[in-house]
């Protein structure tokens, strides 16, 4: 069986709880059966020359290396912000 979950956060001031609020809808959604999971975030939008990916680790993850691959291969000028 599936189903869909669905989260809209107009408060900015509680953007920051997307993770602890999401999680246990997306784990409470394994249980309705072996179809994949998807998840899209949507913020504020970037300028054209810019791109914008939303990364999510479970546990602890060190994002230092993959932030150090990413400017290493696509331009000095990229940066790393780590939210949550």
């Amino acid at each position: 069986m599936c189903g869909i979950v669905g989260l809209l956060i107009k408060d900015p001031a509680k953007r920051g709880l997307l993770g602890e609020w999401m999680l246990p809808m997306m784990v409470k959604m394994g249980d309705r059966g072996p179809d994949s999971a998807g998840l899209a975030v949507f913020t504020e939008p970037v300028g054209v020359e810019l791109l914008k990916f939303s990364l999510y680790a479970t546990g602890k993850f060190d994002w230092n290396p993959l932030a150090t691959g990413l400017i290493a291969e696509l331009d000095p000028a990229a940066s790393l912000l780590a939210n949550g």
